[in-house]
């Protein structure tokens, strides 16, 4: 029953969305519409869009769209599993409905309805959460009852009919273990997810608690072993960290070109990327290296700068000291600037090296983090896999991604790479742009990243702007902003459309592509480079030897 206007996405208001979160670089979003009123044929509708972290815009128009039959009603709520193949939307004439999202970015998706009888007909559900590892699928109804159940095979762990008198919101513990609910008549309660356990109860005191106040904190603050935050800490308000972490989340999406979010009035949160590997976010308290003991880490590598710990007040002092109390831990800091691929890639070779002597003295499981653990921390955790631990390069990224939500820059740490193994050139690269009455034109790329700009000087003799810029070897991608937009000069070369649809220019910065460092290169630049055995030796070689001494 889809109609032109239903397949363009113009129906009715917008009930609620969500992020899909995919392994690779993909930024859509999924946003449900009721269908339009007074007499219009237009049904309820599920469409998903891209997103674009630059812009911050989303697409003129839905990658697809799925109508609802009339039979269904309009959509309450959406949740999407984090591989980001399903989602779970429920309806206000009762049940629930799963979808499969098919295919991909260069090919297109559909959205496929699928079979869902576990909760086809388990009446009006409120609200609905997956598991941050995927593992389980929590719903809750308008008449109190809440059900847990295992992911795919949806088999049931818990049907409570009497959980609430109506439950409002839900949410999962980073780690998944528990589960938290808060209920209409302003009470909320903490399930143990395996097995649906009742472990905490919280009766309303005075004002009903809204979901925005519970969420995670309440799990982690009333369940975990520790209790305190940099914010308790340092007395900053709760509203101030939230804030804190939204502007955050929102500069990291823009700097990395994907969907982010990090809470850091959460606490420290982690993903085990091996069993001896571990990628996190900061430790905000001196408690937190107790927290890390317990699970056998035996160091602790922080790539922060002086400058983010400044951001969410993190008294790094205080934390360093209480590592040095003990003998089977060590605190180490090699510091990368944040939202820099550049300097990453500068970096990551003293860096690793630090990270590989660190692992042969101390052993055991090794925490690697930065602010969020989503950027710094997981490209250097995924270099140290790919030169030390004997991983082809994407092998090494699809485990870290099936692990940790994450960014880390690959273009960084395959240069990186080339770099050691044939040295570190550059050449003066120049951009001109014909001028056409311009006020300001500037350059956003290259090797600074798409969060800053460098402007361009114009010669009115020759009426052209231009920029000389040193880069080293490699392909840098670029956008010009032209009076404050953004566009591409057509006579550049340039790119074509990527995932989320935009065409940068991109010059290519090569010393002697007849060489053998030049053949290197090339080889080494794939999607999927394989060190050759002697290439891993001479890493190993440069790891071992590098004299950067790091901050203790």
């Amino acid at each position: 029953m889809e109609t032109e206007e239903a397949s363009r996405g113009e129906s009715g208001y917008v009930v609620c969305g969500s992020w899909i979160r995919r392994p690779k670089k993909v930024n859509w979003a999924i946003i449900a519409k009721a269908a339009k009123r007074r007499g219009s044929s237009s049904p309820p509708l599920l469409n998903i869009y891209s997103f674009d972290p630059i812009t911050t815009s989303l697409s003129s128009s839905p990658l697809s769209t799925h109508a609802l039959n009339e039979s269904d009603g309009d959509p309450v709520a959406i949740s999407v599993h984090p591989g980001g193949d399903y989602f779970v939307c429920s309806t206000s004439k009762g049940g629930c409905k799963l979808f499969e999202i098919a295919g991909g970015a260069t090919t297109g998706i559909t959205i496929l309805e699928k079979e869902l009888p576990p909760l086809q007909n388990a009446g009006l559900q409120k609200c609905m959460a997956f598991s941050f590892d995927g593992s389980k699928l929590a719903v809750g109804g308008v008449d109190g009852c809440l059900r847990i159940m295992d992911w795919p095979n949806l088999s049931v762990i818990l049907e409570e009919p009497k959980a609430h008198k109506s439950i409002r919101d839900m949410d999962f513990s980073l780690d998944s273990e528990f589960l938290a609910t808060t209920s209409t008549d302003g009470s909320a309660r903490i399930w143990k997810a395996e097995d649906g356990f009742p472990l905490s109860t919280l009766e309303r005191s005075g004002l009903p608690i809204k979901a925005n106040d519970l969420k995670l904190r309440l799990v982690l603050q009333a369940v975990s072993d520790s209790k305190s935050t940099s914010a308790e800490v340092s007395g900053v308000s709760n509203k101030e960290e939230e804030e804190k972490s939204d502007e955050y989340s929102q500069d990291m999406t823009q700097a990395m070109g994907a969907v982010l979010t990090y809470r850091h009035e959460l606490g420290m949160n982690y993903s085990f990327v091996r069993p001896d590997l571990i990628v996190g976010s900061c430790l905000q308290t001196p408690e937190d290296i107790d927290k890390l003991r317990k699970i056998g880490v035996k160091t602790i590598f922080c790539l922060q700068q002086d400058p983010d710990l400044e951001y969410f007040g993190v008294d790094i002092s205080s934390i360093q000291a209480y590592a040095k109390t003990f003998t089977d831990i060590q605190h180490i800091r090699c510091q990368i600037r944040d939202f820099d691929a550049f300097d990453l890639r500068l970096r990551l070779p003293a860096v690793v090296s630090t990270l590989y002597k660190a692992v042969k003295r101390n052993g055991g499981v090794t925490y690697v983090h930065c602010t969020a653990g989503m950027g710094r921390a997981p490209a250097v955790a995924l270099t140290y896999m790919f030169w030390v631990q004997g991983y082809k390069l994407m092998e090494a990224h699809k485990l870290l991604m099936s692990k940790r939500t994450c960014s880390p820059n690959l273009d960084a740490i395959r240069n990186a790479t080339i770099d050691i193994l044939t040295g570190l050139k550059k050449k003066i690269v120049t951009l001109t742009l014909k001028d056409k009455g311009f006020s300001t034109v500037e350059v956003s790329g290259l090797d600074i990243g798409w969060g800053q700009r460098i402007p361009l000087t114009l010669d009115k003799g020759t009426g052209l702007w231009s920029l000389d810029r040193e880069l080293p070897e490699g392909q840098f991608e670029y956008k010009y902003i032209i009076d404050g937009e953004w566009t591409h000069n057509e006579l550049e070369p340039f790119t074509g459309p990527n995932k989320d649809g935009h065409t940068n220019n991109y010059v290519k910065v090569v010393d002697d592509p007849t060489s053998v460092d030049g053949a290197t290169r090339e080889r080494l630049s794939s999607e999927d480079p394989e060190l050759l055995e002697e290439e891993r030796l001479k890493l190993i070689q440069f790891l071992e030897t590098c004299s950067e001494q790091p901050q203790v």
